[in-house]
């Protein structure tokens, strides 16, 4: 029976967060029952654009379910369908929908989704081509497994994201500073979103000039790939993401997307749109680096319905909400699709300037800055090191190569709008 013949609400997890507000749209289309969100803050900056607002931490699982179970007793209303859109709120999503059994992922999934190392165990263990990779703790442990795992290679948490605390390791010699690297950074945000601070992996690093995700429909019975994506990545030792490209050149390849749909079916999801991340190798060979339980970020489903018209927040919704299969949707081709992030030299921010829209190249779609006057600025290190965006669409572009023109925009206008203070006056 479909939820859309009860009455209640679809409650949207991290629907605050940057690039997911069409989320909003999406599960509106998909569902015929009021959409609410959860905000920390509300009634403070309350978002007027949802049905509903609970006030609570979308982020923590005791603290999300007992905010729904709270709105349930003023109101008497209850969720009947409840859709994760960031990473750090799928086991709240879990916990809310054990306690009202709504459709979810399985928390043996997620299990696996949310933990690196035991998701690339299930990868080994389905003959997926995955990285060599050992879990650990401690300096010690990590010492012990780098005969196995060999130099150079790559330190990070098993479960976070954005790229915090992620770096290469080129040699035993970096071994120490690495692993200080990601305890700070588990350190200082596993407080925030109820993390161990001390769970980590190294893994063999992958050389690869070609960074893809694949966005991957999944439902009960059913599972197909409705996206791939160009991702482009800082220099080592650091691997934030500087942008992405709509569609990749390698779209409609079957290996990559079997590959894909594999590694899914490995982790058993049988829900939403899931975001999977590969290198490809010279020789073109796929390497599967993780698999994301929720919908892709950083602009991406944006970039997708702009190219093809179709709104992967509507599939998402649609599958945590039915068991029927979605239509499919024409896929119209309507060139690329980009965006890039602006990132100033490291030091004082002296002024930023106005953007002037009249002086905006015509591809340019939206111009985000982040970037204040007064702050300092670090290296490029991270997904919280950047200063602005810019999001491109060349209707026109065959898409037959790979092209790095949102990255050089991006670069442009860091340079213009972003003045740094000389040296001798910070």
């Amino acid at each position: 029976m479909n939820l859309t013949q009860h009455s209640g609400y679809c409650l949207l997890l991290g629907a605050d967060a940057m690039w997911r507000d069409r989320a909003l749209l999406g599960a509106a289309r998909a569902v015929a029952v009021p959409v609410a969100i959860m905000q920390s803050a509300a009634p403070f900056g309350r978002n007027r654009t949802a049905d509903l607002v609970i006030t609570g931490n979308p982020l923590l699982p005791e603290a999300a379910l007992n905010a729904v179970l709270s709105f349930e007793q003023r109101t008497g209303l209850r969720p009947l369908a409840v859709v994760p859109l960031v990473e750090m709120a799928v086991e709240s999503g879990l916990a809310i929908a054990q306690h009202y059994g709504l459709r979810y992922l399985s928390a043996h999934s997620i299990s696996m989704a949310r933990n690196k190392t035991a998701m690339k165990r299930a990868f080994r263990e389905s003959g997926l081509p995955t990285p060599r990779f050992a879990g650990f703790s401690t300096l010690p442990e990590l010492r012990s497994t780098m005969g196995a795992i060999g130099y150079p290679a790559v330190i990070k948490p098993t479960n976070f994201g954005g790229s915090e605390g992620v770096r290469m390791i080129h040699d035993a010699s970096g071994l120490e500073e690495g692993f200080r690297y990601v305890h700070d950074a588990m350190h200082e945000h596993a407080r925030d979103f109820g993390l161990a601070e001390d769970s980590f992996q190294i893994e063999e690093y992958i050389a690869a000039e070609r960074e893809i995700s694949v966005e991957v429909l999944n439902g009960p019975g059913y599972r197909r790939v409705v996206g791939m994506t160009d991702k482009f990545l800082s220099p080592p030792p650091y691997f934030a993401e500087t942008g992405h490209s709509v569609p990749s050149v390698l779209s409609g390849n079957e290996v990559l997307e079997s590959v894909a749909m594999k590694a899914c079916e490995a982790l058993d999801m049988d829900r939403g749109v899931a975001h999977v991340e590969m290198r490809i190798r010279d020789n073109g060979e796929p390497m599967l680096m993780e698999v994301n339980a929720r919908i892709a970020g950083d602009g991406i489903p944006d970039l997708v319905e702009r190219v093809t018209g179709m709104n992967l927040f509507w599939l998402h919704a649609w599958s945590y909400s039915r068991d029927d299969e979605p239509p499919a949707q024409p896929a119209a081709s309507r060139g690329r699709a980009a965006i890039a992030f602006l990132k100033a030299p490291a030091g004082m921010i002296e002024r930023v300037l106005e953007p002037q829209h009249a002086h905006l190249p015509a591809e340019v779609t939206a111009l985000y800055l982040w970037a204040k006057a007064g702050s300092r600025t670090s290296a490029y290190v991270n997904s919280h090191t950047r200063e602005g965006a810019v999001e491109v669409h060349w209707p026109d572009d065959p898409c037959t190569e790979l092209s790095y023109r949102h990255l050089e925009l991006a670069d442009r206008l860091a340079a213009e709008l972003i003045k740094m203070a000389q040296e001798g006056d910070v």
